[in-house]
């Protein structure tokens, strides 16, 4: 149970997660807006939750195969998730704390088998292996809103599954080694030139 102003509590149960009025005793369906929350379910029992000060809500599910904490904002869109192919440690969290002070402090997680600190806070993220990447990184650009990153293995892009930043190979493996953008002077449209080992690629 966790409290919700001063006048509500979010009551997590077996069958979902409810929002209860203490002042009138009636409750009503509590889920974000993309129905994780309730979805986990079906995986996962919620062990902990907490509510930061800027009332954003964390919620622990250990068994869950994705999203072993999941952090939703007060406008109920997912924030943060967590968990081992993003570098989690553990996915079996079973208390999540955070200062009351402080929402810019990190959380600490609890598992089975140790503790974790996690700076979901930070603007800064890491990226490798456990996203998809492969190989010696050599170049980074943003083109018309996707990222690309290219190594010694080939051409990767970003992308985004079920809230997860990953980086999806292309059908350029061979070894890339830097990007350009080129504008073209009579059509007024970018293209990106990327550079590997044999030939030059362009993509509109």
């Amino acid at each position: 149970m966790l409290p919700d102003g001063s006048d509500h509590a979010i009551v997590g149960t077996t069958e979902g997660f409810f929002r209860y009025n203490l002042t009138t005793g009636k409750s009503t369906p509590f889920n974000d807006k993309s129905n994780l929350i309730n979805g986990l379910l079906d995986e996962s029992y919620p062990y902990h939750a907490i509510v930061s000060n800027n009332g954003n809500y964390s919620f622990a599910f250990p068994q869950s195969s994705k999203f072993n904490l999941l952090e939703v904002g007060k406008d109920l869109n997912t924030n943060e998730a967590l968990n081992p192919s993003i570098g989690l440690k553990d996915g079996s969290i079973t208390y999540i704390y955070r200062s009351s002070e402080n929402t810019s402090d990190p959380i600490w997680l609890t598992h089975f088998y140790g503790i974790s600190r996690a700076e979901i806070q930070s603007p800064f993220r890491r990226f490798g292996e456990e996203s998809g990447l492969s190989g010696l990184i050599n170049d980074v650009i943003r083109f018309n809103g996707d990222l690309y990153i290219g190594t010694f293995n080939g051409l990767f892009k970003q992308t985004v599954e079920n809230g997860f930043i990953k980086f999806i190979p292309t059908n350029i493996t061979a070894t890339v080694w830097s990007f350009a953008i080129f504008n073209n002077p009579i059509s007024g449209k970018k293209s990106l030139i990327i550079g590997s080992d044999s030939v030059l690629y362009l993509s509109f």
